[in-house]
């Protein structure tokens, strides 16, 4: 047997004396009951006396009963003082209950004087755990921790105590500190009550809660006495090595998502400590009903149990529906709620006339198909194809039965006014009759009335004009009489022949004003000029001359130093030549110059060599030198001229000194000729330089330049050049006095000429005597005759007289008046006659309306067409006003209803998986254009995969599957108890005990529950009635322990004692459980019993049974797995919860059609201004304003026809504000399927509609208000009860500056009141987000442009906007508002109204494409 390391009878003890300490009676004492043996005052004195003694009498206390019994075993006696006071009814009176506020644990014996010895066996006192109750009831938070707070006050009563004693002062501080207590601590004490403290013990009898408990740990320390080796469930605790477990298959009685079947799975497998953490509505409850039929099924004992009997009745319920063949649960526990007699009762019946023969079973290839079936259908609804297909096809038909409700509206409606202008012989239609009618008719009426006045003003106007031109005739015969003979008044000219008269006086008159005199002389006239022919050849020669010039003087300043140092070398070459000439030496090249010079240098030595004996001899080396100078001069001899070289060659002397002598010379010659092949480069590019030069002098005619080189030859061709430049400047000035001459005479003759060409018309007629008449002969008597200076005298003596001036104005005068007569005649022959005018108003006539006018006179359609204007006038003001937006309105929606109907029909088929289709989509959408919109057969193409069905067909399968599955687990366990006759008669034995006993388990019949758990494996229970069950080690296979996190350690340890596996289910946001004594307290308990390192894993304050078990995983190697799908609420009401509780770790799961049909549904503000008080009876919170509207709500909702089937919840923090409200519902009869609670006793429950009221308020203590939201889980708990409505009545001012999740909540009602009010159809959009879990801002600003949403997900934001039908009207502005937001990095979605409406799959699918872009 393995040793535990844990103490547990210690541990055991220690949860026993907090059990025996949570109980109420522990800390209540009747003030009536003076002669208690519970408690005894201790007087004055005696509290003094026990700080510096700690013996005292006996008549210190006020009732020494309490001590008759000090000398037993365990006595436990406690001192409490500081009291508070409540009243309660007692046999139908009040009685007065005191509560101290402080305990200690002491020990107290008698001495041989009777003399009490009080030691303590705590150093600090305790804080009653009633005084927290007291605290929470009020609504009291404080900053910082309440027994630091309460120690606090104690030191400093202590140290200021003076005549009222400690007391005294601690109440001072304590009223001072807590005002809301006053009532209890001051104003309910007892009249002339004198503060003081009491001794008292545990009281011997519990409340029928605490009792089982209390019992229970009682046997729980029996069984450990009697064998502590056996720690039933408590080894789970222990550390030991993990057990191999078996995979076993879980039966899919239930259904179960992925992580609910890994919890069965690994629970049923064997799992020894598995952890469930369950939000509110992610399936917790069908996890334990799996587990609880699997267990069932396998034969696996299982006990349930939670804290309090809301989880369990809710468990119990679920597994009714399972038990018609059978019973499989055995609810025990407190009467009211047990179930176990008749469960008994009614098992023994059932194996009794149980018939084994009647047992049939399906195959397992036949479950096997309904579980592969099963699993078909649902990942195909899960994917939501056939719901995107089946909205898509409702969307298509519903939007083609629109389109032809609009068509047929618009021309009903058109018709009408057709019919309207057939009565009117109109043949216009009426969408065109504006045009093509009415508006051409007004025109043709509006033309009438002109032509009318246009002949009465016309027949004025013609008899005007005739005087006007008799008028003028008379003016231009006045005006020109003083020039000519006779004068009609016609025409002599025109207006063009007019302006060229005046202009070409003026051209004249400017000639004769130019000084001209200097041009008319004569010129001098040189025969050189003749060379050339014009100005311009004399200019042209001179430009090329001066450019020869200019280049000859660059190319003298750039080559002058080339061109000496070339002849100084080409001089040198020269000489040296004529010197080697001069004794017949040839010229050096460039071998010969280097066997030269080898010769010269061996010959040098050769001089120098001193002469020796022997020099003669063939190999000395005078003989070696001569022989190499020998062969040197052979190979140089070809230099010199055979003559001089004859007479030396026999004599080397003579030879080798001629050669020595010129050898220099040689070398002259040579580096001449190679300076002058240095400077070659240069010579070129003079012999360039002269071409070019040469060039330009062939151009002007002079010799060229012979050689560049010779400077004389340069200065002669530059010499001539210069001096012919000076004769060709002179030839120019010849030839521009010339050219000047002859132009002045020339252009005198062309002005004359052109004179008398334009005047000539204007002589005939002219007064002889007139002074213009001389004018005329100047102009056209000297045409042809040489200009002069005489003439020019002349001339310039006629032109200054002014008459000419004079003349040509009057020309000017009559010009216009004669223009003014041909527009006046002009004017006459445009005026039209009276009938052409009517005529061509007849023919004007619209031929929509000339119908009207048929075969009529122009006096019978004068008549006529005013009546017809007034008919026209009553069917347009009517189109024009409603009936022309009305039909074209119409038919854009018709338009857009066809667009939409292909558009859905397309996607459907699109989106329809071939084999489901009875024909490939193009052909299905030829039929549809060909034969049309057959309702049932687009019906029947999606018929295969329609959701209904499909979900009919999942509905069926799961019914066929889960009554299979249980008839056939039902029919093997059936069979297995049949055939065991220990079971049935052990179940018998069993009815029998509990009958006698009352439904408390004997230790007779301990064996038999054991054997009987074979018939009836499965248990339910809360931890506080556990009487029906043995105190037995591992007794259940299983404990599922839920709504965990609300459970101490104390409420369930002794049924893990009964255990072998355990599996906790609970929610560390939910609720927690409430500690029943102070952590001092805890500490004094754990020191008393040891046990205080034990306190992290099986304490009690803080610690709950979730937590521990959390605790024991990372040694058991167990497993935590989260449900994360939520089922339950709206998303509206849960996305609250899982943004700011849950941190968006929840995937919602509430079907998307309910969000987008339940118009009722959501979350709900309704703002009241109300004001906080206390309740004078329950000294709680109230807010009056926030009840009555809550009253009011409720009453509403129950004479609205969409909420009568709803149940409803209404949740507060108070006690004063549930009984207000309660109250005032009983007197309106209102209470009927409602209930009014607190959080605290909503945990694990739900209902339809919840309403919440927090109370917050002006007038509340800001530590009541803090505590309504500290911690943040009572107010998650309110909220996630509500299944489809949240109802939030408060005062939104006051609350919305609350800092913890109250403020948050109403700050989210205000974000889902704007989308309700801006667009239902955002606020179903944001629904329908929410169930996908993305992460959701409302009417975000980027910059200045608000949006309607950002959604973002695993990193990727997206901008959706919803557009309503005024968003078709704005689309260029859309777009700049995209691309502008597109500039600060976002994508963004446009969704219309109509299809969140109609296809909020598909709305849904295209923002998570987007979403899903570059994700990898």
């Amino acid at each position: 047997m393995r040793e535990s390391t844990i103490p547990w009878k210690q541990i055991i003890e220690f949860h026993r004396e907090i059990a025996i300490r949570s109980e109420e009676s522990f800390f209540s004492f009747d003030m009536d009951d003076q002669g208690s043996e519970r408690f005894s005052y201790m007087r004055n004195e005696a509290v003094q006396k026990m700080q510096v003694d700690s013996r005292m009498r006996l008549n210190m206390f006020s009732n020494q009963l309490i001590f008759t019994n000090i000398d037993q075993k365990n006595s436990e006696f406690y001192i409490g003082g500081i009291f508070w006071f409540t009243n309660k009814m007692i046999d139908g009176k009040w009685i007065k209950i005191a509560h101290p506020l402080f305990y200690k644990a002491f020990n107290i014996k008698k001495d041989v004087s009777e003399r009490l010895e009080i030691e303590p066996e705590q150093a600090k006192w305790d804080i009653s755990p009633m005084f927290y109750k007291l605290l929470d009831k009020k609504g009291i938070v404080l900053e910082g921790d309440i027994e630091e707070v309460l120690l606090n006050l104690i030191e400093t009563a202590s140290q200021n105590s003076n005549e009222e004693g400690f007391d005294g002062a601690f109440i001072s501080l304590f009223i001072s500190k807590f005002p809301e207590l006053k009532k209890e601590f001051v104003e309910n004490a007892p009249w002339g009550f004198q503060r003081r403290w009491l001794t008292f013990v545990a009281p011997k009898d519990f409340s029928a809660i605490q009792r089982n408990l209390i019992l229970d740990y009682s046997k729980l320390l029996e069984k450990l006495n009697e064998n502590s080796d056996v720690l039933g469930g408590f080894e789970l605790f222990e550390k030991h090595e993990k057990t191999k477990m078996e995979k076993i298959s879980v039966t899919p009685i239930v259904p179960l998502n992925d992580n609910q079947l890994k919890v069965v799975e690994k629970v049923i497998s064997g799992n020894e400590v598995t952890v469930v953490s369950g939000p509110p509505g992610c399936g917790k409850s069908q996890v334990v009903i799996s587990i609880l039929l699997n267990a069932w099924e396998k034969g696996q004992s299982a006990l349930f149990a939670s804290s309090n009997n809301q989880a369990v009745d809710v468990v119990r319920e679920r597994m009714r529906q399972f038990e018609k063949q059978v019973p499989m649960v055995v609810r025990c526990g407190a009467k009211k709620t047990s179930e176990l007699m008749m469960t008994l009762d009614k098992m023994i019946s059932i194996v009794d006339n149980y018939d084994d023969k009647s047992r049939t079973a399906r195959s397992t290839e036949e479950i096997a198909k309904l579980e592969r079936d099963l699993q078909s259908v649902t990942d195909l609804l899960n994917s939501n194809l056939p719901q995107r297909i089946d909205e898509l096809a409702r969307a298509a038909l519903g939007a083609y039965g629109k389109a032809g409700e609009y068509r047929e509206s618009w021309e009903s409606e058109l018709d009408l006014y057709e019919d309207r202008l057939k009565e009117n012989r109109v043949t216009s239609g009426i969408e065109m009759f504006e045009a093509d009618a009415y508006e051409p008719f007004k025109k043709w009426l509006e033309m009438h009335v002109s032509i009318l006045d246009a002949i009465k003003r016309d027949n004025e106007d013609r008899r005007n004009l005739q005087t006007k031109i008799g008028d003028l005739s008379t003016q231009v015969s006045k005006l020109l009489e003083e020039d000519y003979a006779e004068s009609s008044g016609e025409r002599l000219f025109t207006q063009d022949k007019l302006d060229e008269i005046i202009a070409w006086y003026a051209n004249y008159n400017a000639f004769l004003l130019q000084f001209v005199e200097t041009d008319l002389k004569e010129v001098g006239w040189l025969a050189s000029y003749e060379e050339w022919k014009s100005k311009e050849e004399a200019s042209k020669w001179i430009t090329g001359t001066d450019k020869f010039l200019e280049a000859y003087r660059k190319f003298y300043d750039r080559y002058i130093s080339d061109i000496n140092e070339i002849n100084q070398k080409q001089d040198r070459l020269r000489k040296a030549k004529n010197v080697l000439s001069s004794v017949g030496i040839k010229e050096l090249n460039a071998t010969k110059e280097e066997i030269l010079k080898l010769w010269v240098n061996l010959y040098n030595k050769y001089v120098m060599m001193p002469k020796k004996f022997g020099d003669a001899l063939p190999f000395s080396k005078r003989s070696k030198t001569d022989r190499q100078l020998t062969e040197y001069e052979t190979q140089l001899i070809e230099l010199f001229n055979s003559t001089y070289m004859s007479e030396y060659a026999s004599d080397p002397v003579k030879r080798r000194g001629f050669i020595s002598t010129h050898s220099d010379e040689l070398f002259e010659e040579y580096v001449a000729n190679q300076d002058i092949a240095g400077i070659m480069g240069k010579l070129s590019t003079l012999q360039t330089e002269q071409k070019a030069l040469n060039d330009m002098l062939k151009n002007i005619g002079i010799t060229n330049i012979e050689s560049v080189l010779n400077i004389n030859d340069c200065r002669r061709v530059i010499e001539s050049a210069e001096e012919k430049l000076k004769i060709a400047k002179e030839a120019k000035v010849a030839y521009e006095k010339r050219d000047r001459r002859d132009a002045v005479i020339k252009k005198d003759r062309d002005l004359k000429f052109k004179g008398a060409q334009i005047m000539y018309p204007l002589m005939a007629g002219i007064k002889c005597e007139s002074e213009v008449n001389s004018f005329f002969e100047l102009v056209n008597g000297n045409i042809y005759t040489e200009l002069t200076l005489e003439l020019l005298k002349d001339a310039r003596k006629i032109m200054y007289n002014h008459s000419v001036e004079a003349y040509i104005e009057r020309l000017k005068r009559a010009s216009k008046l004669w223009d003014d007569i041909d527009e006046t005649f002009a004017a006459i022959e445009e005026i039209k006659e009276e009938s052409k005018y009517k005529l061509e108003w007849m023919e004007a006539c619209p031929e929509t309306v000339k119908g009207a006018f048929s075969k009529m006179s122009y006096q019978n359609i004068v008549n006529t067409s005013e009546a017809l204007k007034e008919k026209l006038d009553e069917i347009y003001a009517d189109w024009s006003k409603e009936g022309k937006e009305t039909i074209e309105q119409l038919k854009i929606d018709e338009n857009q209803e066809y667009d939409w109907a292909w558009d859905s029909i397309k996607k459907a088929l699109d989106l329809c998986p071939q084999n489901v289709l009875p024909d490939n989509k193009e052909n299905i959408i030829a039929h549809i254009k060909e034969k049309g919109w057959d309702v049932s057969y687009i019906r029947n193409l999606f018929s295969k995969i329609s959701s209904e069905g499909i979900i009919i067909r999942q509905s069926r399968i799961k019914t066929a599957l889960e009554y299979t599955l249980l008839t056939q687990a039902v029919s093997t366990r059936m069979a297995e108890l049949y055939n065991n006759n220990d079971a049935k008669a052990a179940l018998t034995k069993l009815y029998m005990d509990y009958k006698k006993t009352n439904e408390v388990i004997t230790k007779q019949g301990e064996d038999d529950f054991s054997t009987a758990l074979r018939a009836l494996p499965l248990w339910i229970t809360t931890g506080q009635s556990p009487q029906a069950i043995p105190m037995k080690p591992g007794i259940f296979d299983l404990l599922i322990i839920d709504e965990a996190t609300q459970c101490t350690i104390t409420s369930v340890l002794p049924l893990i004692y009964r255990c072998k596996k355990i599996i906790v289910i609970g929610d560390m946001d939910q609720l927690p459980a409430i500690d029943n004594i102070s952590i001092s307290a805890e500490k004094f308990i754990a020191d008393k019993y040891n046990v205080e390192n034990y306190m992290y894993l099986l304490g009690h304050c803080g610690c709950n049974i979730y937590k521990s078990v959390l605790n024991m995983i990372p040694v058991k190697e167990g497993n935590v797995v989260s449900l994360t799908d939520h089922y339950r609420s709206h998303p509206l009401i849960i996305g609250f919860a899982n943004y700011y509780v849950y941190k968006n770790r929840l995937v919602l799961k509430k079907p998307m059609k309910e969000i987008s049909d339940n118009k009722v549904s959501g979350v709900f503000g309704i703002n009241v201004t109300g004001l906080a008080y206390r309740d004078k009876k329950t000294d709680s919170w109230c807010n009056e304003q926030e009840a009555n509207e809550v009253i009011r709500l409720i009453q509403s909702f129950k004479s609205i026809r969409e909420y009568s089937n709803f149940s409803i919840g209404v949740i507060t923090p108070f006690r004063g504000q549930v009984n207000l409200i309660y109250e005032e519902l009983e007197q309106t009869k209102d209470i009927t399927n409602v209930l009014v609670s607190t959080v605290h006793k909503y945990q694990g429950d739900e209902k339809d509609i919840i309403i919440f009221s927090p109370v917050v308020a002006k007038g509340m203590s800001p530590g009541a208000a803090k505590w309504v939201e500290n911690p943040q889980n009572l107010i998650n708990v309110a909220v996630t009860r509500a299944r489809e409505a949240l109802y939030v009545v408060s005062d939104f001012e006051v609350c919305r500056r609350q800092p913890g999740i109250l403020g948050s909540l109403i700050k989210y009602t205000d974000k889902i009141g704007i989308l309700r009010n801006t667009s239902p159809f955002e606020l179903q959009l944001f629904g329908l987000m929410m169930l996908q879990g993305w992460e959701i801002e409302v009417h975000p600003r980027i910059k200045d442009i608000e949006v309607d949403f950002i959604v973002a997900h695993l990193g990727r934001k997206v901008i959706v906007e919803v557009d309503g039908r005024q968003h078709e009207k704005q689309k260029v502005m859309d777009q700049n508002r995209d691309a502008m937001l597109a500039s600060n990095g976002f994508d963004v979605i446009r969704i219309p109204t109509r299809e969140i409406a109609d296809t909020p799959f598909e709305t849904i699918e295209r923002i998570r494409e987007s979403l899903a872009k570059d994700i990898v």
